[in-house]
Order: C-alpha cells, then sequence, then structure tokens
C-alpha cells in the first residue's frame, strides 16, 4: 500500500502502455485502483501523463487552464486516499465486452453505469442498461454524455449502440466546467479518431458544429495534427475555411501548432493558404509566430507568400524575429523572405529580434543580410531598440556584426540614452564597453546623464558616472543632471558622485525649484539632507516655496517648510507664495501655505493681496479658498482697485460670482471713479457686463470725468460691450464732462464698429459738446475717414458740420479739443 505521502505522487503502473493509449481518458483519471491483498491500491498518473497534449494545450488555453485545475484537485484527492482516505465518487471499472480488458481508470464522479460502459466499449451492457430503463443522455458533473466518453475513446461500436439507443450527437459539455463547450464530434476529432468521426457524421453529427469560441471539429483535429480526422471530416463535408471567433481557418490551427501532415492535408482539401484571420495573419503568420519551421516549409511549398502582411505590416519573418525562433527565420529566408521587410512603424526584423533580446535571430538575420542601421519612423536602430529593453547580449551581437554605438534617433538620442532612460545598467555597460560616448547630446543638449537622472534610475546613474559621464554636464538651459533629478536615489546617487545640490541653470533655479516645482516632495528632501538651501534665489527671486506654490504642490510645500522656508520671502514684485499659488488658482497650495502662517493679506508692489489675483486670473476656487481662510474681497491696490476689478476687467464672470457672493461690491470706486463695471467696458466684456448689472452695477456711473461705462466701451470702440450695456439700460445719450456723447467718443478713435452699435439704437448723430463740435467733427479733425462715412450713413449732416465748423477755431493739428482718451487698464 502506499503509505508515504511522497510515494503517492509517483507512477506505479504496470501498464503505462494502457495508461498511454489516449490523453482523452486520461485528462479525466485521477489515479488508477488496482487489486492487491486486502484491499485497493491507488496509483497516481503523472501530471505530464494526465495533461493534454502540449502543443493541443498551448492552442487551447481555456481548455488546457481548466485540466490543470482538474490535476491538482484530482492530485489531492488520490494523496488523500494513499494517507488512508477515500477518494469520493470512485470505484473499480466496469468489464469489457469481451471481458478481457480493464478500464483504464476509474468513472469520474457523477458518472452513471451508462458513462462506464460506454468508456469501456461494453456494447452489451449499453443495450442491458437501455433495456432496463437508462438513459442514455446521462449526464457527468460536468454535463459529458456516455456519447462523449465513447468518443474520447474512439469507440465506434459504443457510440453506434447509443445512437441507435436515441443517444443526442449535438449535447453539449458543460461550458462553465469545460470552457470550450464540446459535442462528441469535437472530442473524437481532438483525439484523432477517424472511425469515431465517421460514426457521429453518419448518425448525422454536424460537422461544422461550433464550440464557445466558434471552433469546428475541424479545428480540433488541426489543433492535433490529426490527418486521418482531417481526412475523415472532410469526407463527410467540414469546410476548410470554417472561421472561429478570430477568423482562423484549420490550417491557421495546424500552422501555429506546427503540424506539416495536417497542413498537407488540409491544403489537398482545398484550404487556403492565405487566408487571414481578424488581424490579417496569414497560417505562415502564426507558423512563424511559434517557431514551426516543418510547418513554414509545408505551408510555402503549399504557395504561402513569405512577404504577407497583418494589419500593422507585419510579415512572417518579423513575427518569427520578435520571437527569436532561429529555424523559423532560416525556413522564412530560405523561401526568399525579406530581411529588410517593415512593419507600420518601419521595424525591421532586426528590431524586432533586438527589442526582445534574441542574439541568435540576430546572427541569422545578419547572415542574411539584415541592415544593422536599419531605421524605424523614429529614427531607431536595431542597436537602440536592444538597448531600450536591456538586453545586454544583443547589444553586444549588434555591436559585433558592425552596429553603430553612437546612431542617433529622431530627436539625437544615441543607444546610451535609450539605455539610460530604461534605467538598464547592464546594457550602459555593454554600450560603453563597446566604445559609446557617456556625453552624447540629444536635443537640448542632454547627456544620458540627464535622461537617467530625470526617469529616477540610480543604478543607471552609477554605471554612467563609473564610466566617467560628468555631473555636471549642462543642458541648453544650464541645467545639470542635479537639476533632473525625480527621485531620492538618484539624488543620493549624484550627490555620492560629487554633484552639486547648489547649481543654477540659465535663469540661476537650483535642483531644489526644480524638485519644488514637479512636486518631488522625497527628491527635495534629499537635497535638503545633502545642503541645498531652502532660501535659493532664482530669476526674479524666486525661492523654491514660489516654485511649489505657483505648481500646486502642497506636499513640497509641507516639507519645504518644515525644511525652514519663509512662507513670506517676497520675489520681484513683493510677490509671496501665496501670491504665486493664487495667480495659478493653486487651492490645494493656498491651504498649505496658510496652514503654515501664510498672511492672506500680503500685498505686493502695488499692494494688490492674494484675492487681487485669483480675481485677476479667474479662479474662482481659489477665491473661495481664500475667503475662508479670511482673506477680504475689499482690499485695495495703491490705485484703489478691488479683486473685483480685476475680475471684471479680465472678463471672468464666474469669479465676479464669487467675489459678490462673498460681499464684495459692484459699486466701488478706484481712485478715478472708475466702478467694475467701468473696467469690464474697457476691454469689452459682455459676460462679465451682464453680470454686474444683474448683481447690481449701475449701468450710468460716472467717473471723475464724468464718463460712464458707455463711454468707456466707445472709446475702445467695443460693439459688444456697448449692445450689453444699452440692452442693460445705459442710456446713448449720457454726457461727459466735456459734454461728448458715448458716439463722439467712439467717432475720435475712428472705431466703425462702435459707431454702427450706437446709431442703431436711434440717438442722435448730431448733439454738439460744450464746443458745439458733433461726432463728425470729431471724426473729421482726427482723419478718421471711414469713421465719417459710417456716420453719414447714420445720417449725419454735412452742412450742420460746415455751419458748426465756421465757429470752432481749429490749428493746424486739429480741434482746440481734443477726444478723450481711454483709460488705461491695470
Amino acid at each position: 500500500m502506499l503509505g508515504d505521502p511522497a510515494e503517492a505522487t509517483r507512477i506505479v503502473v504496470a501498464n503505462p502502455r494502457l495508461l498511454m493509449s489516449s490523453w482523452g481518458v486520461l485528462s479525466r483519471l485521477p489515479f488508477v485502483l488496482r487489486a492487491v491483498p486486502g484491499g485497493l491500491e491507488t496509483i497516481t498518473v503523472s501530471s505530464a501523463l494526465m495533461a493534454p497534449k502540449p502543443k493541443f494545450a498551448e492552442r487551447f488555453p481555456g481548455y488546457a487552464g481548466w485540466l490543470r485545475r482538474q490535476i491538482a484537485h484530482q492530485q489531492a484527492q488520490a494523496l488523500g486516499t494513499a494517507l488512508g482516505g477515500r477518494a469520493a465518487g470512485k470505484s473499480s471499472s466496469a468489464p469489457s465486452r469481451a471481458g478481457a480488458v480493464p478500464s483504464a481508470g476509474a468513472v469520474p464522479s457523477a458518472s452513471t453505469d451508462m458513462h462506464r460502459a460506454a468508456r469501456a466499449n461494453d456494447v452489451t451492457k449499453i443495450d442491458e442498461l437501455v433495456a432496463a430503463g437508462a438513459s442514455v443522455e446521462a449526464q457527468d458533473d460536468e454535463k459529458r454524455t456516455p456519447l462523449h466518453i465513447a468518443a474520447a475513446q474512439g469507440h465506434a461500436d459504443a457510440i453506434k449502440a447509443l445512437v441507435a439507443a436515441g443517444a443526442s450527437v449535438e449535447a453539449r459539455t458543460d461550458v462553465k466546467r469545460t470552457p470550450l463547450k464540446a459535442t462528441p464530434l469535437h472530442i473524437a476529432a481532438a483525439d484523432g479518431h477517424a472511425d469515431a468521426i465517421k460514426a457521429l457524421a453518419a448518425a448525422g453529427a454536424a460537422v461544422e458544429t461550433q464550440d464557445n469560441e466558434k471552433m469546428t471539429p475541424l479545428h480540433w483535429a488541426a489543433g492535433n495534427g490529426h490527418a486521418d480526422a482531417i481526412k475523415a471530416l472532410v469526407a463527410a463535408g467540414a469546410s476548410v475555411e470554417a472561421q472561429d471567433d478570430k477568423k482562423r481557418t484549420p490550417l491557421h490551427i495546424a500552422g501555429a501548432q506546427g503540424h506539416a501532415d495536417a497542413i498537407k492535408a488540409l491544403v489537398a482539401a482545398g484550404a487556403l493558404v492565405e487566408a487571414q484571420d481578424d488581424k490579417k495573419r496569414t497560417p505562415l503568420h502564426g507558423a512563424a509566430a511559434q517557431g514551426r519551421a516543418d510547418a513554414i516549409k509545408a505551408l510555402v511549398a503549399a504557395g504561402a507568400s513569405v512577404e504577407a502582411q497583418d494589419d500593422v505590416k507585419r510579415t512572417p519573418l518579423l513575427s518569427a524575429s520578435g520571437n527569436g525562433h532561429a529555424d523559423a527565420i532560416k525556413a522564412l529566408v530560405a523561401a526568399g523572405a525579406s530581411a529588410e521587410a517593415q512593419d507600420d512603424v518601419k521595424r525591421t526584423p532586426l528590431h524586432s529580434a533586438a527589442g526582445n533580446g534574441h542574439a541568435d535571430a540576430i546572427k541569422e538575420l545578419v547572415a542574411a543580410g539584415a541592415s544593422v542601421e536599419a531605421q524605424d519612423d523614429e529614427k531607431r536602430t536595431p542597436l537602440h531598440s536592444a538597448a531600450g529593453n536591456g538586453h545586454a547580449d544583443a547589444i553586444k551581437t549588434l555591436v559585433t556584426a558592425g552596429a553603430s554605438v553612437e546612431a542617433q534617433d529622431d530627436e539625437k538620442r544615441t543607444p546610451l540614452h535609450i539605455a539610460a532612460a530604461e534605467g538598464h545598467a547592464d546594457a550602459i555597460k555593454a554600450l560603453v564597453a563597446a566604445g559609446a560616448s557617456v556625453e552624447a547630446q540629444a536635443n537640448e543638449k542632454r547627456t544620458p546623464l540627464h535622461i537617467a537622472a530625470a526617469e529616477g534610475h540610480s543604478d543607471a546613474i552609477k554605471a554612467l558616472v563609473a564610466a566617467g559621464a560628468s555631473v555636471e554636464a549642462q543642458d541648453d538651459e544650464k541645467a545639470t543632471p542635479m537639476h533632473w533629478a525625480a527621485g531620492n536615489d538618484a539624488i543620493k546617487a549624484l550627490v555620492a558622485a560629487g554633484a552639486s545640490v547648489e547649481a543654477q541653470d540659465d535663469v540661476k533655479r537650483t535642483p531644489l525649484h526644480s524638485a519644488a516645482g514637479n512636486g518631488h516632495a522625497d527628491a527635495i528632501k534629499a537635497l535638503v539632507a545633502a545642503g541645498a538651501s531652502v532660501e535659493a534665489l532664482a530669476d526674479e527671486k524666486r525661492t523654491p516655496l514660489h516654485s511649489a506654490a505657483g505648481n500646486g504642490h502642497a506636499d513640497a510645500i509641507n516639507v519645504l517648510v518644515a525644511a525652514g522656508a519663509s512662507v513670506e520671502a517676497q520675489a520681484d514684485e513683493k510677490a509671496t507664495p501665496l501670491h504665486f499659488a493664487a495667480i495659478y488658482g493653486q487651492g490645494d497650495a493656498i491651504k498649505a501655505l496658510v496652514a503654515a502662517g501664510a498672511s492672506v493679506e500680503a500685498q505686493d508692489d502695488e499692494k494688490a493681496t492674494p484675492m487681487h489675483w485669483a480675481a485677476g486670473n479667474g479662479h474662482a476656487d481659489a477665491i473661495k479658498v481664500l475667503v475662508a481662510a479670511g482673506a477680504s474681497v475689499k482690499a485695495r491696490t495703491d490705485g484703489k482697485m478691488t479683486p473685483l476689478h480685476w475680475a471684471a476687467g479680465n472678463g471672468h464672470a464666474d469669479a465676479i460670482k464669487a467675489l459678490v457672493a462673498a460681499g464684495a461690491s459692484v459699486v466701488a470706486q478706484d481712485h478715478t471713479k472708475w466702478m467694475p463695471l467701468h473696467s469690464a467696458a474697457a476691454q469689452g466684456h459682455a459676460d462679465a457686463i451682464k453680470v454686474l448689472v444683474v448683481k447690481g452695477a449701475w449701468v450710468e456711473a460716472q467717473d471723475d470725468e464724468k464718463r460712464t461705462p458707455l463711454h468707456i466701451a466707445a472709446i475702445e470702440g467695443h460693439a459688444d460691450a456697448i449692445k450689453a450695456l444699452v440692452a442693460a439700460g445705459a442710456s446713448v445719450e449720457a454726457r461727459d464732462d466735456n459734454k461728448r456723447t458715448p458716439l463722439h467718443s467712439a467717432a475720435g478713435k475712428g472705431h466703425v464698429d462702435a459707431i454702427k452699435a450706437l446709431a442703431a439704437t436711434g440717438m442722435s448723430v448730431e448733439a454738439q459738446d460744450d464746443e458745439k463740435m458733433t461726432p463728425l467733427h470729431i471724426a473729421a479733425i482726427e482723419g478718421h475717414a471711414d469713421a465719417i462715412k459710417a456716420l453719414v450713413a447714420a445720417g449725419a449732416s454735412v452742412a450742420v458740420h460746415k455751419a458748426i465748423n465756421a465757429e470752432c477755431v481749429p490749428t493746424k493739428g486739429g480741434a482746440k479739443a481734443k477726444p478723450i482718451e481711454a483709460k488705461e487698464e491695470l
């Protein structure tokens, strides 16, 4: 008896030939029972014997996965029995019809006597069971009927007996347990049982029946290379062009599995060697991808094109090269395949082999004449591909074949740049050993060390430094690798190599500015630990905290503050980090700075607060965050402008709403008595005008020269703003302190569209200012011919113009009173 657990996993079979007779049987048997003195001895069947034929398993991953689960379960049961337990549902086999040969193993769980009779090809027993009323449609726990079992064994007699008793030839296995949902004909085809196929076909089994992947029995026979089964199915009417759910024909399956005899049988039956699947791959692509040299030869002999292209223009040679199948490469090249074929991004077979590190494939391709300097659509050579994936052996092979280590892609990157970018230290060493320059410069003058630092690859940094790379190399902005360093380990590696943490680029930014601007908290810690100053000043006197704030990196702000950075540091214009956070609308950064003690009322050199900056750039959310932190919406600049003036002057409707909701006054005046509505009008922001009016802004508000917002819009020629103000009730006859109307203002600046918008309201085009000049006078004096035409077209009288002009005292340079100038918006 098998008392030792280790022994329970060994194969102890008196008749291994019997066990090997059918993979279909073994895949369903957990162990064999043998009579011994005192009881039954359990003999486990190894996974190697129980597994389906390897190639079939490769082709049908769903079935293979299921079977592996079954094997694990069955072995566990066998081990339990060997240790004194009992495997549920197992029994000794029923005798065969002749009574000479026992069954190859126990019947699966939930099997009936009918299943066991079918397995043993015991026709007599089948007949007896039928006569006794037993069902021929009984299902085991995988919904296999006795007909499935007979088909798996190739028992034609049992099949005939079952069919005669009414068994369905279209019964399906359980898709939940056996993913392929097979009919008895699928099973017979997979095992290559030609007689069983004939018996089932004769009984009416559909030769075009599909499993749940739309594979027909012919696909199954092709996948296992059963030429006789293929012939039997074809003779029964099976289509050699049947397609599965990926549009693969049986020839695709046979090609991928390398079954030359099956290929010949299918071709003889009329199968198309150029059939395409859903990726436009031919059977030759499949054979090449799997390295099936014999299948390649068979397909080529049948007329298959070695230059066929799939949906990304890959030829079979590209497929074989990418998978490193040297023998397949030889077979394809011998058949005339081009070693310079290109896919849709111009990669050659050599690119594919190099990118996947297949040195032997590289050698075969080079021997076939493949160029080691071929370029893809980014001008990368095979050496770039090998370097990018870290394949040192492939690099050595290519270099030996003459590949240039200084080849440049479309961004002037050498293979060393690519290896550095991906952090492949071994590839770097191989390239350097082959003579690659560690100081090669790509676009922007970046060296491989810049690239490695930017990607945070410390091992690559160490390899480059060990090869002599300069840690102080500068790119076109004078940034060193330390400026580009993105991670803690990269910085430590550079510091260990002697890199300066205070190096300055062309705008005097230190590495700490760069780390802060990119939000790399760990890098900040590493730099500070290495002695970097948190108060270093770049151009415009910006500290690293300004950089972190402007880019919204709260974590970086916290780290810098913890390291002693001042939250009140002033850049040019006296802007604090909080001003920077506000101008870019960085809510989280605002919160972090305020939490660190930053003043929400800090003033720049024009006394503008962060609230002004947030408003002027339309950041409604930042306004809300500042308000929540206690910032005043009524703060004044040195020109007495409020944040609402700034928001209105820049047309930010949402910011206007946020400010008004927080208590901002829509009638606040600056030092020239401009209200926010004047600011909006001056810049032509119609939407801002509408929002301000809804919020209570006064359309007749006058500045210190008695100009209304309509005057200001007219001076600047903003027709849309004029229309918005008029629609809100603004008077087109409003007069400034020179008694000029908005039409005078528009005429004086020559704004034709503004003139037309005002004239369209029906206002008087003959209005006179305090010097009795009409808009036409003003336009004429300023020499605006188009404005004159527009006014005349609107009804302005030339006669009136002449009469009034006689009373004026013009000067050589123009009228006594010049048209007003628009106030410059701050």
